[in-house]
This record gives structure tokens, C-alpha cells and sequence, in this order.
């Protein structure tokens, strides 16, 4: 058995290199634009020019140039309006996180193909895991108590959701999974060590030590808020407008912040690299 499993092992070794091979063939015909962002689209513009591709840095205030065929890496958490896509040359293809309608349209008329980062489903994942490595490291430096005796409550069961209770569960907090939706409640049960349904926990809030928030939708504040400890800290990783109402919470004295992009911060390297599989990949067909 063991001859055949190292032909095996050594056969598929061989297809993936050569796919590998193929998907970097496909994308040397062009040439790519790093449109600015956070440390991530630094690390990628090295990983890309490293890897032998025509690539470059666009800083705001630059222009892009005309040329066509273009590929463009947007940062992975802005959202393109018209004037980002104005100067962008016909039959180029963009990368980003989104876009407004009027910026959509332009592309369309310019024949440009657009991909949106996250809904490439490995790439989200990969997202999602460096996230929750994120707040973590936020949740280890804002409270008091080891991780043992932190009771962290997380809003939302969606990717990140699931990754962060993962992840917080491995390092032994005692993690309760919270969602509107009762198929993430009912499948919260892998994930965490308790789950709630929505309302029931935010009446709850005194019982926790930390409250990760992944809705996009202010469920956190009045009345909810008052209920929260002094010493709890609050974490919204929802995009906007986000699900705790940070400015009554600091006026209240509680330690609250958003931190979006947190693969961009704690782990730039890991996140350009996934970026750049993912992209390799895309234009190279295979998803």
C-alpha cells in the first residue's frame, strides 16, 4: 500500500504544479495595478513582482494610465465609486471588495470584467480565519481575565462569526454564539460552547467579558448598551454601519472600537498571498 500511496501523493503533486504552471502562463500577458490600501497591497505588489509579473503601485492623486488590459487590485475593504473608476482603461479587469451602481455601470460600458474578492469562497474563508486571528489578539490585550475565565459573546454566525468562536474556543474562552437566524443558532453547536438566540442574549449582556459583533445592523445601544459591564470590552468587526453604537459606548466609558481590515494589520503577508491565489486563479479560469 504504501509504494502506490507515494505514486499517488507524487501524481498529484505533479497535476497541481502544472496547473499551477498554467495559471501563472495565463496571467503573465498582464499587467497589474496595486491601487493603494493598507500594508497587504504592499506585501502583494512584492509577491507579484517576486513572482516575475509586471506589476506597480497606484498612489491616489496619480493617474492610472489609459492603457488597456489592465489588471487593477482594489484594497480589499473599499467600496469603488465613480471617480476610483473613471480613468480606468477599456477591457481591463478590476478586483475589489465592491462597488456603487454608477461605478458598475462605467466598467460595463468600458467592457471591463470586475471580480469581487469575497466571492471567491476560499478567499473568504482565508479572510474570515485571519480575522478571527485579529481579535484575538485584541480580545487578549483589552481584557482582565485569562482566556480560561473570559466569557465572550459573539453577534452573528455568519463566516467570521464561525471563525472567531472557532478560534476562541480552541484558546479555551467560553464563547457564546448569538444569531438572528436560527440555522446559525442551531448550527453554532460545532462552533461554540453555548448559542442564543438574538434578542435572548443582548438581554444578557452583563454576563460578558467581551462582545464581538459581525451583524451589520446597530443592535447594540440604548437601553442593550446600559447593560453591558464596566469593564467589557466591545469589538465590531461588522462593516458599515456596523452593529454597536461605538460613540455612546465611549461616552458611557467602556472600551469600544471597530477594526476593519484586520487581516491587513496582523497578518498582511498571509493575506496578500491568499489575494494573489486567488486572483492567479481567476484569471487563469479555474474559478
Amino acid at each position: 500500500m504504501e509504494p502506490l500511496f507515494l505514486i499517488h501523493v507524487f501524481f498529484r503533486a505533479l497535476i497541481q504544479c502544472k496547473m499551477t504552471d498554467r495559471m501563472v502562463a495565463a496571467a503573465k500577458e498582464y499587467r497589474f495595478i496595486v491601487a493603494g490600501g493598507d500594508r497587504r497591497n504592499d506585501c502583494l505588489l512584492e509577491a507579484l513582482k517576486t513572482d516575475g509579473f509586471r506589476a506597480g503601485l497606484y498612489r491616489p492623486g496619480q493617474p492610472y494610465g489609459a492603457a488597456e488590459g489592465n489588471v487593477f487590485l482594489f484594497a480589499p475593504a473599499e467600496t469603488l465609486d465613480r471617480t476610483r473608476v473613471e480613468r480606468i482603461g477599456a477591457a481591463s479587469v478590476v478586483f475589489c471588495f465592491g462597488l456603487t451602481a454608477e461605478a458598475a455601470a462605467l466598467l460595463a460600458e468600458k467592457n471591463c470584467r470586475v471580480h469581487r474578492y469575497l466571492d471567491d469562497e476560499a478567499l473568504a474563508h482565508k479572510n474570515a480565519a485571519l480575522t478571527a486571528e485579529g481579535a484575538l489578539a485584541l480580545v487578549i490585550r483589552h481584557t482582565e481575565t485569562a482566556l480560561k475565565d473570559t466569557r465572550i459573546l459573539i453577534l452573528g454566525g455568519g463566516r467570521v462569526g464561525k471563525a472567531c468562536a472557532i478560534l476562541l474556543s480552541r484558546n479555551r474562552c467560553r464563547v457564546t454564539l448569538a444569531s438572528r437566524d436560527a440555522n446559525e443558532v442551531s448550527q453554532g453547536v460545532l462552533f461554540a460552547g453555548e448559542t442564543a438566540e438574538l434578542g435572548a442574549a443582548l438581554a444578557s449582556l452583563s454576563r460578558y467579558d467581551a462582545v464581538v459583533n459581525t451583524i451589520p445592523q446597530i443592535y447594540v445601544k440604548g437601553e442593550t448598551l446600559a447593560r453591558v459591564k464596566k469593564h467589557c470590552y466591545l469589538l465590531d468587526l461588522a462593516s458599515k454601519p456596523g452593529g454597536i453604537d461605538l460613540s455612546e459606548a465611549q461616552g458611557l466609558g467602556l472600551v469600544a472600537e471597530a477594526a476593519p481590515g484586520l487581516p491587513g494589520k496582523c497578518a498582511p503577508r498571509t493575506a496578500a498571498i491568499a489575494i494573489k491565489e486567488s486572483v492567479l486563479t481567476i484569471l487563469s479560469g479555474q474559478v
